[in-house]
């Protein structure tokens, strides 16, 4: 590599005492070589085998995400000398967006696992290499964009175990190399158990909606059955985009995610993504007819006279008859989101249109037991959405951090203690 691709990849001002080597020199130096995971049809999984099978769903940045489904059998490992793993190990995903993202084999798959072929396993030499720092180092970005720029194919884009050892990282030494790894574990930990509070919370959420609606609170045998057309007006209004004097505040279905919005964009008349929209007025109620399940569903909390949403939405203005902030609850509980997606048509893009919407019945209680029902809820949605909003500012604030460490522009402290579990 020569001195102008290192400043093109890793800027002009790495300190004097770091090394930029390769992923192959890192390999050679390893406890466990780069190698590729083993090949596993479907006939030899079971979904409770001896052995975890890893597969790509599972690899995260830095994170390890979910419960394997699949495993293998023990005599399935003897018989095709399967590479076990173990929790010192790293896990680096050879495919699927972002390729090359790198997690550690969590402790309860230590010598209970193995992984498929398209992720790739190192145990790099702890002496030179400190194993949290890897796997960082391995997530950050200008690692990633090499990764990317050195895989091929059509349809599946992968990268090689061959092309993965061109790839290039900067190697402190050993001592800042866990100080930096220190650094950022313990923001890794903050957002594991932001994570963890926010799950919490989610299926606490599930699990009232579900006593609230089923009869084990209320008497839902005194409620009423009301169609949706009967709660308010569908779809009331529309403008077409050239009657907009400015630029103007736009809603998509990809805006919206779980009864959350996400974010919105910023349009003008000229670019905007089409010709009509919806007008939102304060506590609609704007519904995702594509995909149910996704439930991109959401209550308008804005006085804002200039929001428009997109006609992937139905909206619903509602009347006397119900409150938005029970009715927004229903529609997002699973129980409704089943039903939804069972009235759905079409097969690669299911959808709800407005004449099968209409006609779907809500339980609806008095409007004393709609607030109460609403405000339980509500609670439990502050709690998500405050813990959501903690996690989007540490993972900021991790991005920030490996920016600055990683690249050397800012340097960790001699003194800065390392914490025990990265220097193990």
């Amino acid at each position: 590599m020569n001195d102008k691709d290192i400043e093109r990849i890793f800027g002009d001002n790495i300190p004097n005492n770091w090394e930029i080597s390769s992923i192959k020199d890192i390999s050679e130096n390893a406890e466990r070589k780069l190698d590729d995971g083993d090949w596993v049809e479907s006939s030899d999984m079971t979904e409770n085998g001896n052995y975890a099978l890893i597969q790509l769903g599972n690899i995260g940045v830095n994170e390890f995400k979910d419960k394997p489904k699949r495993h293998v059998n023990k005599e399935f490992i003897n018989g095709e000398k399967c590479m076990v793993l173990y929790s010192d190990d790293l896990l680096i995903s050879r495919m699927a967006e972002p390729i090359f993202r790198t997690c550690k084999v969590p402790k309860i798959y230590d010598n209970k696992s193995i992984t498929a072929v398209d992720i790739m396993r190192l145990c790099p030499n702890k002496k030179i290499h400190n194993t949290e720092y890897i796997k960082n180092i391995f997530n950050w970005n200008p690692i990633t964009k090499q990764a990317k720029a050195w895989s091929s194919g059509t349809t599946r884009t992968r990268i090689s175990k061959t092309n993965a050892m061109k790839i290039y990282v900067l190697i402190p030494p050993i001592k800042e190399q866990e100080r930096i790894a220190s650094v950022l574990y313990s923001v890794d930990k903050k957002l594991e158990q932001l994570h963890a509070r926010k799950e919490k919370h989610e299926q606490l959420k599930q699990g009232l909606m579900q006593d609230l609606l089923t009869g084990e609170i209320y008497n839902i045998e005194e409620w009423d059955e009301i169609k949706i057309d009967k709660l308010g007006d569908i779809n009331p209004e529309t403008k077409n985009v050239k009657d907009i004097d400015n630029t103007f505040e736009y809603i998509s279905l990809s805006n919206v995610s779980d009864g959350t919005l996400v974010n919105k964009e910023k349009y003008t008349t000229d670019s905007s993504p089409s010709d009509r929209v919806r007008i939102l007025n304060n506590k609609d109620i704007i519904f995702g007819k594509v995909r149910p399940l996704q439930k991109n569903h959401f209550l308008v909390n804005d006085n804002n006279k200039n929001n428009f949403a997109s006609l992937g939405f139905t909206q619903l203005r509602t009347n006397e008859n119900v409150l938005p902030n029970y009715l927004i609850q229903i529609l997002l509980s699973d129980t409704y989101t089943k039903k939804f997606n069972t009235l759905a048509t079409g097969s690669t893009y299911p959808s709800i249109n407005v004449g099968t919407f209409k006609k779907v019945d809500i339980l609806i209680p008095s409007i004393k037991i709609q607030k109460e029902i609403a405000d339980i809820l509500g609670t439990s949605d502050n709690i998500i959405r405050n813990t959501s909003n903690l996690i989007n500012k540490y993972e900021e604030l991790k991005r920030g951090l490996m920016q600055d460490l990683l690249s050397g522009d800012v340097r960790t402290s001699e003194d800065l203690e390392v914490l025990e579990s990265v220097s193990e």
